[in-house]
């Protein structure tokens, strides 16, 4: 099984992986094909097919801009073991701009700019401000 889901503020929020996403992950994980993904900030509800062109996130008046986590060692720098599970985890990042943006987000996504990869749960009370907090990280989970 393959989990995902973001650090933020040290609360765990899952994901749900498009099909598109899972695949992606499998080629990289297996095929070591290269992986070029982005992080960002969205107002939308998950689905298991989602165009990124419907995806509804902040412009870019408010200094938003998403966050690039290429495949390799410096983005993706930890690897571990939690309650039998192994992981690896993005380094920490934060999406700039001081806000306030144009649109109110309640969720993360992960993209490779073409298609949505996974798409958060909503994130908890406390943890709505934008833009996100410093040290959140993505993590990938496989069982």
């Amino acid at each position: 099984m393959i989990r995902g889901g973001f650090m933020v503020g040290g609360v765990w929020v899952p994901n749900q992986f498009t099909i598109i996403g899972i695949q992606q992950v499998l080629a990289a994980a297996f095929w070591q094909q290269p992986f070029d993904w982005y992080v960002g900030m969205c107002a939308h509800n998950q689905a298991d097919a989602i165009a990124l062109v419907n995806i509804q996130e902040p412009g870019a008046t408010g200094g938003y801009a998403r966050q690039h986590l290429e495949g390799n060692e410096s983005n993706w720098p930890n690897l571990g073991v939690i309650n039998n599970e192994s992981y690896i985890e993005s380094r920490p990042f934060t999406i700039p701009g001081p806000g306030p943006y144009d649109l109110a987000t309640n969720r993360m996504f992960l993209t490779d700019g073409s298609q949505v990869i996974a798409i958060s749960s909503p994130r908890p009370e406390g943890l709505t401000t934008d833009p996100l907090p410093e040290n959140t990280r993505y993590r990938l989970y496989f069982r």
